[in-house]
């Protein structure tokens, strides 16, 4: 088997200096470092990381379990915490749970084994999580941070969120200022729990003096195509407007629209929850926080913070969604418009 100490003898240099060079936050010059990656490669040699950890009790890992690989958002997110954290030595391991429980338990425990120095987790929503709460209970017995990302669900975590209250009920008013009504709101289904984005939906209709009817709200099952759900649904509702929780739900509810031979805003409006490039070619009014943004704020409360400092383990951190105005919503409250 191919070791360190052949990747030293062949370049001609100690096996200590081998390692560093698979440290990106070694002191040694990129000379030397550019040859034993070359030599590494044309040997066919990778570094050993969890043998290397078990060694130095560090692993220069960093663990992610995001929930689901197409969100575009989520990708940015990772893309700009990439960034952070390798200048600062540290390499990802990147899994995706796919809102399923028993994966993310899974990938929490490949984690665990692999002494990874910190772990930024987006959890699943479930009343199920007995097997999770173990592991992470296993990673504070430790010393490993686990910080929670975008979803406030494990109360006894350090957390970084998003106000998604605040962002469905500035959503939701946005709508009914301008003559709405019969507003749908699609969200994805959770094991029974309570939904904030519902939460803000609501307020927004109570604090305007307006009644709301849960006909609206609509959890749909993640892995299914909600396109026939929604296109149903907007017909026996008379919708003249919806929400959308997540990026494929919105993808569904275009198709939808196309299906009914709708276009928007002229036949129904639309506002999307995570603003992407897609949704700025689209025209589509979304709520949206800065991936770039978040990203650099969730890196480095793990980095600097909680993996270097004795932290609060009961760290919050909440941003607010902006509305991001564009041209997929009607007003119906301009006669001229509704004349035409």
């Amino acid at each position: 088997m191919l070791t360190s100490r052949d990747v030293a003898k062949e370049a001609g240099v100690s096996v200590a200096t081998v390692s560093r060079a698979f440290n990106s936050n070694s002191a040694i010059s990129e000379k030397t470092r550019n040859r034993i990656l070359e030599i590494s490669d044309r040997l066919g040699y990778t570094p050993n990381f969890a043998a290397s950890s078990l060694k130095s009790k560090s692993s220069g890992i960093i663990g992610v379990i995001f929930t689901d690989p197409s969100n575009i958002f989520l990708s940015n997110i990772i893309n700009e915490m990439e960034s952070y954290v390798n200048s600062y030595g540290y390499r990802f391991i990147i899994m995706y749970s796919n809102d399923s429980i028993d994966r993310e338990a899974k990938h929490l425990q490949t984690l665990l084994s692999l002494c990874v120095d910190g772990v930024l987790l987006m959890p699943v929503v479930s009343s199920d999580a007995l097997q999770t709460k173990r592991i992470l209970k296993q990673f504070k017995n430790q010393g490993t941070p686990v910080l929670q990302c975008l979803i406030d669900f494990y109360k006894e975590l350090p957390t970084f969120s998003i106000n998604h209250r605040y962002g469905a009920y500035n959503a939701t008013k946005y709508l009914l200022d301008l003559g709405h009504r019969n507003i749908i709101y699609a969200d994805k289904l959770d094991s029974g729990i309570p939904d904030v984005k519902f939460e803000g939906y609501k307020s927004a209709f109570e604090n305007a003096g307006l009644a709301y009817s849960k006909d609206f709200m609509l959890q749909i099952p993640y892995s299914i195509d909600a396109t026939s759900i929604l296109a149903k649904r907007i017909t026996s509702l008379e919708a003249t407007a919806i929400i959308t929780s997540y990026a494929p739900l919105t993808v569904s509810a275009l198709k939808a629209f196309r299906e009914l031979k709708y276009k928007y805003p002229a036949d129904i409006s639309i506002i999307s929850y995570d603003d992407n490039d897609w949704l700025n070619l689209m025209d589509i009014t979304s709520i949206a926080v800065s991936a770039e943004k978040v990203g650099d704020q969730i890196a480095s409360l793990l980095v600097n913070d909680l993996m270097h400092t004795e932290k609060d383990s009961n760290t919050f951190i909440e941003v607010e969604p902006a509305l991001i105005y564009r041209n997929s919503v009607r007003n119906l409250n301009d006669k001229n418009e509704q004349s035409e």
